[in-house]
Order: C-alpha cells, then structure tokens, then sequence
C-alpha cells in the first residue's frame, strides 16, 4: 500500500500596525469561509477567492514571496512586475508574528494594482491516505 501526503494550511491577515513587540500579529478574517483549514491543492484558489472578496472586484492577484520569485528585496522593499509596471511594497517579512521556516507569505493586489495587503498561510499538518 503507497500512502499520499496532503498538507494543510490557514490563511490569516496580518495586521496593518506593529504591536507593542514590534511585530505585525496575525488576524482572522472577518469573513469565516477564508478562516477554514484548506489543503495545499485548493491555497491558491482559496487567495485568489480572498483576494476579489477583499477589494471587491474580479481579476485581482496574488504573488507569493519567496526566496527563490521574481520578486526582489531592495532597501526593505519588494518589487514585483505587474502588467506594465511595478508594484512596490514595504517588506515585512521579518517582523510578522510567525515562525518564518514553516509559513508561506503572499501579497494581494487589487486588479488595479493600487492596494496591496499581506497574508500568511500556516501549516495545520499533514493528513495521510492510501
């Protein structure tokens, strides 16, 4: 018998002001169904779905900040290419209240590219199955 792996996650919304340690806490989001543990396949999905619900229009996006995208740390800010331009956006990466080995740290944008907020997805473990 072959056993298969799914890992799950949580998405949070990070806070917009540090506490009074210095980091960004996360947050639940007021909306319940963005609060629900997903698996690794429906992540994407599940941000794509916060994204349109948080600015309230279609066709907003993601990117997911990692070391090895296309999106490039420069004097504490990310800069990432959408459609003609540039968006560019304070890197917090550091101070959110996370343990930054086991998490995930994306950017929504709007499809206007004009606001931009943080998410974290945290790992709630793997489910196995055979």
């Amino acid at each position: 018998m072959e056993l298969h792996s799914s890992s799950y996650y949580r998405l949070y919304d990070v806070a917009a002001s540090v506490d009074e340690n210095g980091a960004y806490a996360l947050q639940a989001f007021d909306d319940v169904a963005f609060n629900e543990v997903v698996d690794a396949d429906e992540l994407y999905e599940m941000l794509g779905e916060l994204a349109d619900s948080r600015f309230g229009q279609s066709r907003c996006r993601f990117f997911e900040v990692t070391n090895d995208t296309d999106i490039v740390p420069e004097n504490g800010k990310l800069r990432f290419d959408v459609d003609d331009g540039q968006l560019e956006i304070r890197d917090i990466v550091d101070r959110i209240d996370v343990d930054p080995e086991e998490s995930r740290f994306f950017i929504i944008v709007d499809a206007k590219c004009s606001e931009c907020g943080w998410v974290v997805a945290t790992p709630q473990g793997n489910v196995y199955s055979g």
